[in-house]
């Protein structure tokens, strides 16, 4: 055996050491970091309202009427969602809709893919999967042949938590919650606008301004307010 030979073998079994030991420090990952992990990464991703971002994996048509939308969670499982496929293109479509929300149109559909789409939980409560899991650990269902193990995986993942794809129509708008504010702010700025402009026009006329355009730009700074305040009032409707 030559020199070459003998240093690629060693670097070989070095590697399978080096892999064979990372498999096993993550077995021997204590369970209760595993969780922390788990539900550290879901509460990362979940919003106010309550909605969990997920990352869409994949999209392909599954046949004429039908777009299959495959979302990674947050903790890794990844969830399907086979929805009508928008003909005509329209936003009464969810796929639309959700395609439209991330910025994109219907020749650039594929783009979807990697973008956020949010879900919500449709079985909070549900204990029922977790108590099949605990009966059949994940190491018994591997032993068992496929003609068993595939019956009792398709009754574990009917167990599994259920999602559903939130409609951006659902989520609430940048702007809510703030619409009474703007409105504050602009009737405000009116009537300090027409105050100050009064008193503007009042002061230039008590100096004794003999150029009436001085008095106009004495009132200059309450006109520009009261022009910007009626500008969004009138823009809101």
């Amino acid at each position: 055996m030559t020199a070459d030979r003998s240093d690629e073998l060693e670097i070989e079994i070095e590697r399978a050491e080096r892999s064979d030991r990372d498999a096993r420090g993550s077995d021997r990952e204590p369970p209760e970091r595993r969780l922390e992990d788990e539900l550290g990464r879901i509460d990362l991703s979940t919003t106010p309202e309550g909605y969990v971002e997920g990352r869409v994996a994949a999209i392909e048509s599954l046949d004429s009427r039908t777009v299959r939308l495959e979302v990674a969670l947050p903790h890794g499982p990844r969830v399907g969602f086979d929805l009508e496929k928008p003909i005509p293109w329209s936003e009464e479509f969810l796929l639309a809709r959700i395609v439209d929300d991330v910025g994109y149109d219907a020749a650039s559909v594929g783009h979807l893919r990697g973008e956020t789409v949010y879900l919500a939980r449709t079985d909070a409560g549900d204990e029922g999967g977790s108590r099949w899991r605990a009966w059949l650990p994940e190491d018994s269902l591997a032993a068992l042949p496929p003609a068993v193990r595939d019956p009792i995986d398709r009754l574990l993942a009917a167990g599994s938590p259920r999602w559903r794809l939130v409609d951006p129509a659902e989520r609430p708008s940048p702007t809510d919650g703030t619409d009474g504010v703007s409105a504050a702010t602009a009737t405000g700025a009116v009537v300090v606008g027409a105050v100050l402009a009064a008193l503007g026009a009042a002061v230039g006329a008590a100096g004794g301004l003999a150029v009436p355009t001085a008095a106009v730009a004495a009132a200059l700074p309450g006109l520009v307010l009261v022009v910007a305040g009626l500008a969004v009032l009138l823009a809101r409707g």
